[in-house]
């Protein structure tokens, strides 16, 4: 048996649906921005997810990583091996 809450949207604050699945999935899903969260009820591990305007946060390390030029990115791997 499956349940729907209306619940307001945690991106844009307007009301959006969260659904409560059989299978011990949850589906919170917003047509107002565009927003799905999709995961387990039991671990609370995220299957798929998509929220327009939030932007990922990276660690120091891996946005250093990132910014650097492609050529010391590879010279750096190679050094590693």
């Amino acid at each position: 048996m499956s349940a729907t809450q209306i619940i307001h949207c945690p991106n844009c604050g307007s009301f959006a649906e969260k659904n409560s699945l059989d299978n011990h999935i949850v589906r919170t899903s917003c047509n107002s921005c565009d927003y799905l969260l999709v995961q387990c009820a039991k671990t609370f591990r995220v299957i798929e997810s998509y929220a327009p305007g939030i932007n990922c946060v990276m660690p120091a390390v891996e946005r250093a990583a990132v910014e650097r030029p492609a050529a010391e990115r590879l010279l750096v791997a190679h050094k590693q091996h």
